[in-house]
């Protein structure tokens, strides 16, 4: 008896295990490896033709050049060019029917508010001459500087 062994083997001790038959394969053999076939989809819905993405240059000028008419509105000469141009070019982007009306609009409102503000100030700055123009010649306007800076 072997040490693993407790007596209790149903073989007769002279007799040999019997040796194990060999692994043998299966008769069935594996398939090559196939993509499997997806299933069918239904068509597409056609897709629209692609909108134009040009023409948004005019509105975003336009738009550029409101603010800067509303922003420079003191200096005359560059609110009035560019309140200007900022109007035609949102009206004409306007009529064109491109894309970025909104922009288009915003330009054409700020646009137009620089021109309103510059129109303000050029008659208040020539009401301001006007009447700093009168003063010098009042007997009164050289009383009025000598009590200013003396008490300045």
């Amino acid at each position: 008896m072997n040490e693993f062994d407790n007596g209790q083997n149903n073989q007769p001790q002279g007799s040999p295990i019997p040796p194990q038959q060999p692994y043998q394969q299966s008769p069935y053999q594996q398939q090559p490896y196939q993509q499997p076939i997806p299933p069918m989809q239904p068509p597409m819905a056609p897709v629209p033709p692609p909108v134009p993405q040009g023409g948004k240059g005019l509105a975003v000028a336009s738009m550029v050049l409101g603010i800067i008419s509303l922003v420079c509105f003191c200096w005359w000469y560059i609110s009035a060019v560019a309140a200007i141009i900022g109007l035609i070019l949102g009206i004409v982007s306007l009529r064109g029917q491109k894309p970025g009306r909104g922009m288009a609009i915003a330009g054409i409102v700020t646009s137009a508010i620089g021109l309103v503000l510059m129109v303000i100030f050029l008659i208040l700055a020539a009401a301001g001459l006007a009447i700093l123009g009168s003063m010098s010649d009042a007997a009164g306007f050289e009383d009025f500087m000598d009590y200013y800076y003396y008490y300045s």
